[in-house]
């Protein structure tokens, strides 16, 4: 697992988890919310999941359910919480539409080191775009959408839309390749390269990220579309008004 490609990957996914934590802390900052708070939560998480992941925690796959599932689950649940948080849903409205979307453009790097995790036969072809992993398309066009689209949300809806199911496929090849009991891709190498650090921080963070930016532009995106047939509908309603008198 030491080899000079291996290392160099690992340390792709270090800076790429940065950047991208980088990104998410400005663009809460620029919106007017608490980003040291953000900080704070997710380099706390970071921290636990490596030290846990350094000590082979969740190179078990023998348990029920799997350790790795923590790492799933627990992401979930805050998702949850966060989108319960009326501060937080009021935050979603000062950021801009395209922010979200312009964020996914990290998982063409993803899916480039997955890729190379493949070709060092650490990762299973299937998680990889030689596979049926597609999950590369959302990060290619996630620019392009974010600026010629940035003023058409429903383009960007059917977008997410697509975008999730994309990440739900591979997500679940993922689970389906662990050597756990209920694996269905016998093929070798079974995926436990992402219990090991720095890997955890693929399904720890950089796939939740997606999940959440997924979400948070679909819900920014719902509320707009709602606001804007609340207005014509009052407009409506004054002209029929108007009309009376």
């Amino acid at each position: 697992m030491e080899t000079l490609t291996f290392k160099l990957i690992s340390a792709g996914f270090i800076l790429l988890t940065l950047v991208c934590l980088i990104a998410v802390v400005l663009a809460i900052r620029k919106a007017g919310g608490n980003p040291f708070s953000t900080l704070f939560v997710i380099g706390l998480w970071l921290a636990g999941i490596s030290i846990a992941a350094l000590q082979g925690f969740f190179a078990d796959f023998n348990t029920v359910p799997p350790r790795m599932f923590i790492v799933l689950l627990i992401p979930i649940i805050g998702l949850i919480l966060l989108l319960r948080n009326r501060k937080f849903t009021q935050l979603l409205e000062k950021i801009p539409l395209s922010w979200p979307i312009w964020i996914q453009s990290f998982r063409v790097v993803v899916e480039i080191f997955l890729w190379q995790l493949f070709v060092i036969h650490l990762l299973p072809e299937q998680m990889t775009f030689e596979g049926s992993n597609l999950d590369i398309l959302v990060g290619i066009t996630a620019p392009f959408f974010a600026y010629f689209f940035r003023h058409h949300p429903k383009v960007l809806l059917a977008w997410n839309i697509a975008g999730l199911a994309l990440l739900t496929n591979i997500v679940i090849t993922a689970i389906l390749s662990m050597p756990t009991p209920f694996r269905v891709f016998m093929n070798e190498p079974a995926n436990t390269i992402v219990a090991h650090f720095p890997i955890i921080w693929l399904p720890g963070f950089l796939v939740p990220l997606a999940y959440y930016m997924h979400f948070i532009s679909i819900i920014q995106i719902l509320s707009r579309l709602k606001k804007k047939n609340a207005a014509a509908d009052t407009k409506g309603l004054e002209r029929e008004a108007e009309s009376v008198q």
